[in-house]
This record gives C-alpha cells, structure tokens and sequence, in this order.
C-alpha cells in the first residue's frame, strides 16, 4: 500500500530494491509510472516524488513554491557533508526514506541494497543508458571512474555499483528488442552520475556503503502503455538474474 508523503509517495517492499523516481513530477515524462510498476513488479520499495519539478519545467513559474531538483544534491568538498538545509525539507524528508529502506535491507536481509533511479532521454530510439559513476574511455570497453577518465572535469564522485555487476546487467539488457528493433544499452555515455550532486553518490558518501545506478530510459522505452510495460519487464527480469 502507497504512502503519501510531502514529496508524493513511497511504498514498503521485501527484497533489496529501492527503486527511485526523482524527476516523477512531469520533468522525466512516465518514469513515476515506470518506477511503480517496476517496484511492484520486483517486490521491491518505492520512493517517487511526483510533487516538486526542476526549474526547466513549464510549471515552475506558476508554482515557484515546488521547483527543486531531487537529483541534484549539495555537497560539502571541505565539511565532506550534505548542506540539507539549502534544500527544501521535502527533498531531505525523500532521502531520508531512501536511507530508511537501504538500512531496512543491510539490517533485515544482511545485504547491501541496490537503489536504482529511473530518468528519462529524449532519444526516439530504444536506449538505456546506465550510470553508476563510470564511463568507456575513449570509446573502448575500458571503463573509468571519475578519478581516472579526463571526460570527468571537476567530478570526482564515487564508482556505485561493482563492474561485473554492470557488464552482467547491460548483457541482459540486451537480449530484448521491441517492435524488431534491438535494446542499446551504453554505459555513462550521456548521464555517467559522477558528479557528487547526483542522486546515485548519495549510496557512497557521509558513511553509506549501498550499491546504485540510474538508468536513463529513452522515450520510446516510454511512450505507451505497451512499450512502458515491456521496459518493466526487461529491467525487472534483468535485476533479477544479476542481484537475486
């Protein structure tokens, strides 16, 4: 049963997943759709805010009051801490039941949990691009992290998922076509989530140890009813094989 929330809503789950909508209020158009069927689908927690949007938005002059991006954290280099009060409380209130459910999961199942979140690409081709504080070099199979690839910049959050966990879940992924045409699966090609302002980092620093990734989902993985559940369908069955 869902929960409201001053962010929007959450949902207690029995596994390791907590699955994360931070843009689910019309800014990643059908990702609070995703990532409540995909909860449900895995058994897993849901933390969806479907009430505050990004500045970008069409709303967020009408409603100024709700404009705050849930992905975009404030992070201390010197205090090595998160300044929550230049947030609004919502948002600390949404990361704190993420902290609540990945706790839940070490302390209960004795595992780390897998805090996965769902954004949206504009891209009208099938494509998930997965973040998890890494990207290719160069265009190789080598994979970096901020520390070592120069594409960084001033980045320099942490790796949040094992490599072979990555590989593993990018092969499954790939399997799948849609209406003929296959899954592209890329690694941090466009939202490699290095950045210690990303939702992702949070699993990484002042004291937690959680694995997390985002996945970027293009908009015709999102479209429809039908392409929305067959994306459900290939990331629930993909984060089966690799986590449970």
């Amino acid at each position: 049963m869902s929960i409201k929330t001053s962010y929007g809503r959450k949902r207690d789950g029995n596994n390791r997943f907590i699955i994360i909508a931070p843009h689910g209020a019309k800014d990643d158009l059908k990702t609070g759709i995703i990532a409540s069927r995909l909860a449900k689908k895995l058994s897993g927690f849901l933390v969806l805010n479907n009430v505050y949007f990004k500045s970008t938005n069409r709303l967020a002059k009408r409603h100024p009051e709700r404009v705050e991006d849930f992905n975009k954290l404030r992070w201390g280099i010197i205090s090595r801490r998160y300044f929550w009060g230049r947030k609004k409380p919502p948002m600390r209130t949404f990361f704190s039941d993420i902290e609540k459910y990945c706790n839940w999961v070490k302390e209960v199942k004795g595992k780390k949990a897998v805090a996965i979140y769902i954004h949206g690409l504009a891209e009208e081709k099938n494509l998930i691009d997965v973040g998890c504080g890494v990207k290719n070099f160069f265009n190789s199979n080598l994979l970096l992290g901020a520390k070592k690839n120069k594409k960084s910049g001033p980045s320099s959050g942490k790796i949040t998922l094992k490599i072979g966990y990555l590989k593993r879940l990018k092969k499954n992924l790939e399997e799948n076509n849609l209406h003929n045409e296959p899954v592209v699966v890329t690694t941090g090609r466009i939202h490699p989530g290095w950045s210690r302002q990303s939702g992702v980092q949070f699993h990484k620093h002042d004291g937690r140890n959680d694995y997390a990734l985002q996945l970027e989902i293009s908009r015709a993985l999102r479209k429809d009813n039908e392409s929305i559940n067959f994306t459900v369908e290939i990331i629930a069955n993909a984060l089966k094989k690799v986590f449970l």
